[in-house]
């Protein structure tokens, strides 16, 4: 089975630390899932996160395991 998200993180207001109001980073992934057994599946696949920084922005190229377990 085919899995594919994407989540966005904001900054609602700067901060003296450096934090800057906006965009902070953005995360796609796009995968497969394989069921190893009832309610536990593996999910190897590709992650892009962009971070955008006052120093200039960052692209992570990230290979990426998941084992997801519902209960």
């Amino acid at each position: 089975q085919a899995v594919g998200w994407s989540e966005v993180f904001l900054n609602l207001n700067d901060t003296a630390w450096g934090a800057r109001s906006g965009l902070d980073r953005w995360r796609n992934f796009v995968g497969v899932s394989i069921p190893l057994r009832e309610g536990v599946a593996f999910e190897p696949g590709y992650l892009n996160q962009f971070v955008n920084r006052s120093a200039g922005d960052q692209t992570d190229h990230v290979l990426s395991a998941t084992l997801n377990v519902a209960f």
